[in-house]
């Protein structure tokens, strides 16, 4: 398909003209636009309109009711001349008489747009091919004060607002890319005739709803099969039918002109009274303005937020900037009311209320910057930028001062509660654009060009980074501008790898690789490690060196899919969406260039979708806060550390007299060789005791729930590996209620490789340290439909000389990159003689706190304690 964006004129062609003059009215706001109807600047010639000779990037046929096919050929033959878009627009039909079967044949590439029973909020019965039993209904409301039901009011209609056709057919024009042709602009689910007329009958109780017995209409309504709904699964309707002035009666004309001179009439006899009225006008037009122009603002900010959350965002700016307008005057109708309230003592009131006029003002204009900011950004990632760096100045300097002023308006509790739920949905994609802001520019590639590599990593197959890297990607930047995105298997850089690089332990000893490559470079608990360790392998395999490591995982993926919709994968010939995702990751298997191609497909899918935008950033959100994007920077790389984007072990608490501080990670690799981590269930359970003298005793619990059917291929071969505070020592370990005797892992592959090794029947943990913490690793194995329970018991001595009067207890939950969910449970213990100051959320029994949370995200409890 062209683009949307072609600087040709798009040709609008519309006999009737409702929809057409609608569409081209917003269309004009983006596009060149011709229109060929009534009225239009092209007018019919006789019976059919002329085509006026041009190159269009878009053809839009608009045939209400099949009266104008016989101009269609000559439609056809004009886009395929000029290699236009060609989107055919047709009303619902009584009978099978649908142009779309011949267009399709004829004209492949062409788009088809089935729409519904029309309707506005002013009555178009009388337009040709609008005759609708909606159109119907809302005539004889208006005119008789009832409507008649036909039959037993049971036969299905399919009304649709107007403005949702329009906005339909604007979808399609900004080149949306679905797998069918064929689209749908009417409910998926017909509403009955009856519940119609009711609709209709609760905007005026006061209309009658009668039946008349005969219809000689025939049962069903006929549409071409297999085509995409372009409107929601609940379509509401009913909020629709309430836009409708249905109490509005055409004969009521003569009646008002009457009264209206019989008013004239009375003014004339009253004009001291007039006067009067003007001074009272004048008195409290202050006022009356304050209020009007307070609420208009407030409504229409809402209005703001409502076309944000559709993705509508030229509407959402346009309301922005009347918003903003509104609290301006109405801000300066107050300073006036705040004079006349002086004089009887009630400024402050009128105080208080300019104060929320003034946070109105803000918000409306920060929300604008933000706007502003994104626009600059997008100018420069897009190359459409023509000073790349006075456009980032710009939209750094925007992002900068609206951040800080939302913040501080968020702090005062002064943002509505429905815009504040918006901004907290995408906070730490905000938090992490304004924490980067004195870095963006070198990360952009504003100072010198910028190469980035991008790891896609499978979280159906658990690594300690976030799942087996598959797939990567170089990303060359430049001035902000995305110059180059490649995507690549993992396996052809591996290939060129020469020479011996020693793997860690778990891989040569239970993978039985004896050379380590790239697809196993993330092996480190500690993210930042392991992408120095992908970034080695990338150099010495291929000889790109990066100044980066962004790595995503299968989740992220997913939400990405689910924000941009379907894509689809020539390669396979398949169409993968967020609901078959998974299935298909499965599936494919044995076919490890699937992942790559599908990665492939997603990065050359075009936004097109009003909403994506949106759930793009809240999906980057998510992946933030919960692990599924992460960050590596040669150079800039504290920020992203200090604040958990790189998943590191780094921990910036210190060790004092008067604080405890405890630790619990829990990390996995699934070797093998399967990605049945989708099957895995698991659940974390931690009992810590705080001793007198401030050491701790834990225990933990793990069980492993292993859903896959099938076996061998299901077994969940996992090595495991417990993080825990440096000074731990561990005391006991049992699996599935057996106590283990643990002995130190065989590491030395001359010894566990020999031909007469034997492996010790006792458990092998091996046990290394890393920034501080403790790493106990060893292999559980969990056979496909069963359980495994895991218990460790284990105690954090005391260095530092422990003051039990005043102390606080810190633990930090440190979560996988790569796991979605963790459910866990803390209870945490202490001595009689402490009383708790701040139980930081935990739930306080006699002696003790519990806590429970499915975690997504790395996690900080945080108790004070003081003696009694």
């Amino acid at each position: 398909m062209k683009s949307a964006f072609s600087k040709s004129p798009i040709l609008v062609i519309d006999r009737e003209g409702l929809i057409g003059e609608s569409l081209c009215l917003k269309l004009s706001q983006e596009f060149l636009i011709v229109f060929a109807g009534r009225g239009g600047e092209v007018p019919f010639s006789g019976k059919f309109p002329t085509i006026p000779d041009n190159k269009y990037s878009h053809i839009i046929f608009i045939d209400e009711k099949g009266q104008d096919l016989e101009i269609l050929p000559k439609i056809i033959k004009k886009v395929k001349d000029i290699n236009a878009n060609f989107i055919f627009v047709q009303g619902m039909s009584l009978a099978e008489e649908y142009a779309a079967d011949k267009i399709m044949r004829v004209c492949p590439g062409a788009e088809i747009a089935i729409f519904g029973d029309v309707f506005d909020n002013k009555l178009i019965l009388g337009r040709e091919g609008y005759k609708s039993v909606i159109n119907k209904f809302i005539y004889q409301a208006q005119r008789f004060g009832k409507i008649q039901v036909m039959g037993d009011g049971l036969r299905g209609a399919y009304p649709v607002f107007l403005p949702d056709v329009v906005d339909g057919l604007i979808d399609l024009v900004f080149g949306i890319q679905k797998k069918h042709s064929l689209f749908y602009i009417f409910p998926k689910h017909p509403v009955s005739e009856l519940a119609l007329a009711h609709m209709i009958q609760k905007i005026n109780p006061e209309i009658t709803i009668d039946f008349i017995r005969h219809d000689p209409r025939p049962k069903n309504i006929f549409y071409p099969p297999n085509g995409e709904y372009l409107l929601s699964d609940k379509y509401p309707l009913a909020q629709k039918i309430r836009s409708i002035d249905i109490k509005k009666n055409p004969s009521a004309g003569g009646r008002a002109q009457r009264n209206n001179l019989e008013e004239d009439t009375k003014k004339i006899k009253n004009v001291p009274l007039f006067i009067i009225w003007i001074m009272i006008f004048l008195l409290f037009s202050p006022i009356i303005f304050t209020v009007l122009f307070s609420f208009l603002g407030l409504n229409i900010l809402y209005n703001a937020k409502s076309e944000m959350d559709k993705g509508n965002f030229v509407n959402a700016k346009s309301s922005l900037h009347l918003s903003q307008t509104f609290f301006y005057l109405g801000k300066q109708t107050s300073n006036i009311l705040f004079f006349q309230a002086k004089v009887i003592g009630g400024e402050d009131n009128i105080r208080k209320y300019s104060q929320s006029l003034d946070s109105g003002l803000k918000i409306s204009g920060n929300l604008l910057q933000i706007f502003d900011s994104g626009t600059y950004f997008s100018k420069i990632l897009t190359g459409k930028s023509e000073n790349p760096s006075d456009d980032f100045a710009k939209a750094e300097n925007y992002l900068k001062n609206s951040m800080v002023a939302l913040n501080k308006i968020k702090l005062e509790e002064k943002i509505p509660a429905s815009i504040s739920q918006n901004l907290e949905i995408i906070n730490p994609l905000i938090k992490l654009l304004s924490a980067t802001t004195d870095i963006l520019p070198g990360i952009l590639g504003m100072e010198t060009p910028k190469t980035y590599l991008i790891l896609f990593q499978d979280n159906l197959e658990l690594r300690p980074g976030g799942g087996l890297i598959n797939s990567y990607g170089i990303l060359k930047l430049n001035q902000g501008k995305i110059m180059e995105f490649d995507i690549y298997n993992v396996d052809d850089a591996d290939q060129q790898l020469r020479g011996h690089v020693e793997p860690p332990f778990a891989i040569r000893r239970y993978l039985s690789k004896q050379h380590w490559y790239m697809k196993d470079g993330n092996f480190d608990v500690d993210f930042a490690q392991s992408a120095l360790s992908v970034a080695n392998f990338l150099l010495a395999e291929t000889g790109q060196q990066v100044s980066g490591v962004v790595a995503v995982d299968n989740t992220f993926v997913k939400n990405i899919l689910q924000a941009i919709g379907p894509v689809y994968v020539a390669n396979y010939k398949e169409n993968v969406d967020e609901n078959n995702f998974y299935k298909l990751m499965q599936s494919h298997t044995q076919n490890k260039d699937f992942p790559r191609s599908l990665y492939k497909s997603i990065v050359a899918k075009p936004i097109v979708a009003k909403t994506a935008y949106l759930l793009i950033a809240q999906a980057i959100s998510n992946a933030l806060t919960q692990k599924h994007l992460l960050f590596e920077f040669k150079d800039v790389q504290n920020i992203f550390t200090v604040n958990g984007w790189s998943s590191s072990l780094w921990d910036e608490r210190k060790e004092s007299g008067d604080s405890v501080n405890d630790f619990v990670g829990i990390n996995e690799a699934n070797l093998g060789l399967n990605r049945v981590n989708g099957f895995i269930k698991r659940q974390v359970t931690q009992t810590v005791k705080i001793e007198p003298d401030g050491s701790l005793f834990g225990e933990l619990s793990l069980s492993y729930k292993n859903d896959a059917a099938f076996e061998p291929n299901g077994n969940y071969k996992n090595y495991l590996r417990i993080i825990l505070p440096i000074d731990t020592l561990l005391n006991s370990l049992s699996v599935n209620d057996v106590s283990q005797v643990i002995v130190d892992a065989i590491v030395a592959p001359q010894i566990y490789e020999a031909k007469n090794f034997k492996a010790p029947k006792d458990l092998e943990i091996e046990k290394t340290i890393e920034t501080q913490k403790a790493i106990y690793g060893f292999l559980v194995n969990v056979p496909a439909g069963e359980l495994v329970r895991i218990k460790i018991q284990y105690t954090v001595l005391r260095k530092n000389v422990f003051d039990p009067n005043n102390f606080s207890y810190n633990l930090k939950i440190f979560k996988q990159p790569g796991i979605d969910i963790l459910p866990y449970s803390f209870s945490l213990y202490y001595p009689d003689s402490l009383s708790v100051i701040n139980s930081g959320g935990l739930k306080k029994e006699d002696s003790s706190l519990s806590y429970s949370e499915k975690i997504t995200g790395d996690k900080n409890l945080i108790i004070n304690f003081a003696k009694k």
